[in-house]
């Protein structure tokens, strides 16, 4: 047979360990229908550990491997790896492979990588220590960022997004709310689009430049002094000098927020119906204005600020009241009141 035909084609039953010799130009196809876990090691071919039934062949640079029932996968760590799978899927120290997820259904941790392409994601996605480029197509679920080198694209997304230590340009277009934390010390672009409120955490002396648009409030504390605001829009215009400068494209159906001081548990809070206003009174409503406003900069002296953080014991049970709300316990109306009674 030619090499762009099938060569091998083993299948195996319960309890296996089966040894498969890749190519450095080979790509490894895993389909499974259960746990996996994929660990990165050094060496050429990958070894598939697991309960069930398995299925491989070789076609070309192509190895196919399908199970059914819970797997250990130890890959190289530069391997081209496929993924369509149902169930958690647990991905380590492939610090140098390319990984692309075509379909998955379940819990997704991707923890080292050098670029992760996920085309399709149906639960928790975690994403983390990427050398290079991070593409998402879709995914349905809350999704967590960090430790980023490449860009990120995230072209469609329903679910609460966190992002923390991400180093290239940021592309989000998400169904809910938007948490993202930036050094300010990067030259960055930044375009973000969600459908609730966006929260970027960066220093007081971080150089911005671009236009912000929101449906409710805005609120921008940076020291620079260049801020145009109409309506419903911001303009920062892009300052004098030649450090960096995050260059922002911003549009929220929720509330802005960007400076040193995001309102307390910005990253949890849900932001659809009834939760929205109901997120003003965590941490005091010392942030959310009833009409749309921007907040000018801090004194002269660049110092922000904060608002007096509640103590743990009144923290406590604004979480408990509010998950109360969530869990149809209690209506906004009664939280609200409960929440006064807390000032």
């Amino acid at each position: 047979m030619t090499g762009n035909k099938k060569r091998q084609h083993w299948r195996r039953k319960g309890f296996f360990t089966e040894t498969l010799p890749l190519h450095p130009d080979d790509t490894l196809f895993l389909k499974c229908s259960g746990p996996i876990k994929v660990m990165g090691i050094e060496g050429p071919n990958a070894i598939i550990k697991g309960i069930g039934d398995l299925q491989w062949r070789r076609e070309g640079q192509l190895i196919s491997a399908r199970f059914e029932g819970p797997i250990k996968a130890m890959v190289p760590r530069d391997v081209r790896l496929q993924l369509d799978t149902e169930g958690p899927v647990t991905i380590r120290d492939v610090n140098a492979g390319d990984i692309e997820a075509l379909s998955s259904d379940g819990p997704l941790n991707v923890l080292g990588a050098a670029t992760l392409h996920v085309r399709e994601a149906d639960g928790a996605l975690t994403v983390a220590d990427i050398r290079g480029r991070v593409q998402i197509d879709e995914t349905d679920g809350p999704a967590t960022f960090r430790n980023i080198d490449g860009d990120i694209i995230v072209d469609k997304a329903d679910g609460p997004i966190t992002m923390q230590q991400c180093r290239g340009n940021i592309d989000v277009t998400n169904d809910g709310p938007i948490y993202l934390q930036l050094t300010g010390t990067l030259s960055q672009i930044v375009r973000l689009r969600a459908d609730g409120s966006i929260f970027l955490k960066t220093p007081a002396t971080t150089r911005m430049a671009g236009v912000i648009r929101a449906e409710h409030n805005i609120k921008i504390e940076l020291d620079q002094q260049n801020i145009d605001a109409s309506d419903d829009t911001v303009t920062l215009a892009r300052p004098a000098g030649n450090q960096p400068v995050i260059s922002v494209d911003i549009r929220a159906d929720g509330d802005v927020y960007i400076g040193p001081n995001p309102p307390a548990n910005a990253e949890t809070v849900p932001q659809h119906s009834g939760w929205r206003w109901l997120s003003a009174f965590i941490g005091g409503r010392r942030w959310v204005r009833p009409t749309r406003t921007v907040t000018t900069p801090p004194p002269a002296d660049g110092a922000a600020s904060a608002p007096p953080a509640p103590t743990d014991d009144i923290a406590a049970e604004r979480e408990m009241i509010l998950r109360m709300v969530a869990e149809g316990k209690i209506t906004a109306e009664e939280a609200a009141d409960l929440l006064e009674a807390l000032e």
